[in-house]
């Protein structure tokens, strides 16, 4: 640590264990602190390390679901994972949506920035910073939840755009058994996939597959309406039809 900032200790840092590309994004939620610049320049430089193997790590997917569900601000370093191009080498599927353009009225971001701001706007939710805004929203994620899922389901929720189908049918699919998330195991039960962690895949699959009926209110400013109780996507869906029917 140098200033308030990790620092790697040599050159070869990321070289001696490509783990680290993702340990080092993972310390920096949980201790609250920034990446050294030049520390980034290393991880963009490095990123080409990660390869198939290290995405089946156990230690790099453990670190990397750590940092998504992370209880400080898992935004801010996601957003740093982005930029030294180590998330969408992490995630393949992540990478194919970075700097991805929606030209629709409901979305002013791209796809990849657009998920990483819904996983902060979620963590703002559950640290109870958002109450007055969305109190609904605020005391489901009180009432207790598997966090892990949530977080998984929400990163892969936009995953299967640009790939020439309905997005939401090609990320449940995602979810459903092809994604690289899906088969991380949960630490909170032991011996069980992530995505068969209680009702895990049905969660991802359910959000992948929910979200667009919601009649894309979720704007740039509100993505946190994608999650939204799913009875208020029913009462817009509804509201929606009704207007359509009266024109």
């Amino acid at each position: 640590v140098e200033g308030g900032r990790l620092r790697a200790p040599g050159d070869d840092w990321f070289r001696a264990d490509p783990v680290r590309l993702i340990e080092v994004f993972q310390l920096a939620e949980a201790e609250g602190l920034e990446v050294h610049p030049e520390t980034m320049r290393q991880a963009g430089r490095d990123a080409r390390l990660i390869d198939a193997r290290l995405r089946r790590d156990r230690r790099a997917n453990a670190l990397f679901l750590e940092l998504l569900a992370g209880r400080k601000d898992p935004e801010t370093s996601l957003r740093w994972m982005n930029e030294a191009g180590v998330f969408g080498r992490f995630v393949p599927d992540f990478g194919r949506v970075v700097a991805q353009m929606q030209f629709d009225m409901y979305h002013h971001y791209t796809v990849d920035e657009h998920s990483i701001r819904a996983i902060g706007l979620l963590s703002r939710i559950e640290r109870g910073e958002l109450r007055a805004e969305l109190p609904i929203s605020t005391a489901l994620v009180e009432s207790g939840f598997n966090r892990r899922v949530l977080y998984v389901a929400l990163l892969i929720h936009d995953l299967g755009k640009g790939r020439g189908a309905d997005h939401s049918i090609v990320g449940a699919d995602l979810a459903a058994g092809g994604h690289q998330l899906d088969r991380r195991r949960d630490p909170d039960r032991p011996g069980q996939p992530l995505g068969a962690a209680g009702a895990g895949d049905q969660a991802q699959r359910h959000l992948g597959q929910a979200h667009p009926r919601a009649g894309h209110r979720h704007a740039d400013v509100g993505a946190e309406r994608e999650f939204q109780p799913t009875a208020q996507h029913r009462a817009v869906q509804r509201r929606d039809h009704g207007l359509r029917r009266g024109f």
